[in-house]
């Protein structure tokens, strides 16, 4: 899980997610049976007690819901959103957000739908940055007779 998370930025969701070279690679630098590797909980204590282990070695935190929010705003504001909008593409600048905050990403459906959030916030976020400040600008106010 080290590994994945130091290239990924992110856990792996399941043990079919690391791929099987370096199950192997490593199995050989520990000394162990590759077979050890198919024996590891994935939903148990051990698993949050490593991830925790993890994010402390590399100085990350867990994400939430402020974070969220501000990434949604951040995507919003980013000029990729404005350009063709490939939803892969999307992931990967959002994956490097929290990787480049050293904030552990949340679970891939909260990706999803915070991708979504700014693609269809867009234009609202960018109509009021555009205008937001001069709403009365070219109107008189007239006095109510």
């Amino acid at each position: 899980m080290l590994k994945y998370f130091q290239l990924e930025g992110k856990f792996p969701q399941r043990k079919q997610d690391i791929p099987g070279q370096i199950i192997i690679h490593i199995a050989q630098q520990l000394c162990v049976q590759e077979s050890a590797y198919a024996s590891y909980d994935w939903t148990g204590r051990t698993q949050k007690r490593h991830r925790s282990h993890i994010r402390s070695l590399l100085g990350f935190r867990i994400s939430t819901s402020a974070d969220a929010i501000k990434i949604t705003e951040w995507l919003s504001s980013h000029a990729l959103l404005g350009e063709n909008r490939q939803f892969d593409r999307l992931k990967e600048v959002v994956y490097e957000r929290y990787r480049d905050l050293k904030i552990e990403p949340p679970e891939p459906k909260s990706i999803d739908r915070l991708i979504r959030s700014a693609v269809w916030t867009k234009p609202a976020f960018c109509i009021h940055r555009e205008y937001g400040n001069n709403k009365n600008q070219g109107h008189e106010r007239r006095p109510i007779a």
